[in-house]
């Protein structure tokens, strides 16, 4: 039987990997597993490449972290302000980077590593003053490089840099050549390859190709692909229902991710709720939450810092939402077409939890030419 791997087998300091089983992220997935002890030592500008959702942020966070954490222990946490961020993190949106400051709270907790977000609004005495406050992680859009030097920085990671490949970063990679290692994550090197290769020719190296995946095209629902499966359920209590169905799974949703969508707005609150009660890390999106939310819990479930997106599919259509391993319809679509739509999201499994009178309907719906499970068969073959 294989070994599953974890954090602390790629060498990360045990209040890493704490911090991280207690947002439940248990076990490094596979850009994890071949990025963190590549970049954990390394002095070398990389380009780390995978599909969204497999994780290439933590992929280069952990060891970034775990890098100005034992900087700060040698040096007896003695930081001197030099005029220039130690680390710099450069995304494409202002909601990204609310979002990775925000995961940073859980992951860099007791690491004494203060972190700021630079605002378009902020000028270079906002910048120096917080330089001097303490502040040595900073995160910012492109378009707010110009308020900061760059002299003293030895981190540079530029996140989803397909995104923005032709803003102003042409600018700071020259500056910052002398001393700083560069990270570019991305899901595509088209862009990235002649970037790193412009500007750093003889040092650049490249994670192992198996790190590299290629986006993939979205492809039409077929019965074949994944299993279908119905769970009867009673008008008593649905959601305890919905628990019982997710809790069978809990393992597996830990170190995946589930879609589930609902008929309305109260279901989806109720649900975050009822799930955020027994330890799931959730996200929701629906009508009542501002854009700049639902960009952060999309943010969120893409980077797998929450396993559990929760919505309507009215604010689904809405939005770009990544697929995932299993997808939970709480209550039976009205449409095939729904339904369709609904499970095309799906990697693994679609189930769909309805009254007993639904049955017929949703066979039609999935095209499942079988004998349908029930409640106890769909449990006791996903424990």
């Amino acid at each position: 039987m294989a070994v599953q791997p974890t954090f602390a087998a790629l060498g990360l300091l045990s209040t890493l990997c704490l911090n991280l089983s207690k947002i439940h992220i248990l076990q490094p997935t596979s850009i994890q597993q071949r990025a963190i002890p590549v970049l954990l030592p390394s002095q070398k500008h990389h380009l780390v490449v995978a599909a969204e959702g497999k994780g290439k942020t933590l992929a280069w966070l952990l060891p970034l972290l775990q890098r100005m954490r034992i900087e700060d222990i040698r040096r007896r946490s003695e930081k001197p302000n030099t005029g220039s961020p130690r680390a710099l993190i450069v995304v494409a949106s202002m909601p990204q980077a609310q979002a990775l400051a925000w995961s940073l709270k859980a992951i860099a907790q007791n690491l004494k590593l203060g972190a700021t977000v630079v605002t378009e609004g902020d000028s270079a005495a906002t910048v120096s003053q917080r330089l001097s406050e303490g502040f040595d992680l900073f995160i910012s859009l492109p378009n707010t490089l110009s308020t900061m030097t760059f002299a003293h920085t030895s981190e540079i990671v530029v996140d989803d840099f397909e995104q923005i490949a032709d803003s102003p970063l042409s600018e700071i990679a020259p500056a910052a050549a002398p001393r700083a290692r560069l990270i570019l994550s991305t899901a595509t090197s088209h862009k990235a390859e002649p970037f790193l290769l412009r500007y750093f020719p003889a040092e650049s190296s490249k994670l192992p190709a198996n790190t590299k995946l290629e986006e993939k095209k979205a492809v039409e629902i077929s019965p074949q692909r994944f299993k279908h499966s119905f769970i009867p359920i009673s008008p008593k209590d649905p959601n305890a229902q919905l628990l019982v169905a997710l809790q069978a799974r809990k393992k597996k949703i830990f170190s995946q991710k589930c879609i589930v969508f609902c008929a309305f707005l109260q279901q989806v609150i109720e649900i975050e709720q009822l799930l955020n009660q027994n330890d799931f890390t959730c996200a929701a999106i629906h009508s009542d939450l501002s854009e700049n939310t639902i960009v952060r819990s999309l943010w969120k479930f893409k980077k797998g810092l929450c396993k559990v997106l929760i919505v309507t599919e009215v604010s689904a259509r809405k939005e770009n939402i990544p697929p995932a391993e299993l997808v939970v319809n709480f209550g039976l679509p009205e449409t095939s077409a729904d339904y369709a739509y609904r499970a095309q999201y799906a990697r693994a499994a679609c189930i769909t939890l309805a009254s007993t009178e639904k049955q017929g309907k949703w066979t039609n719906y999935s095209g499942a030419n079988r004998q349908v499970q029930t409640e106890s068969q769909v449990l006791v073959h996903s424990s």
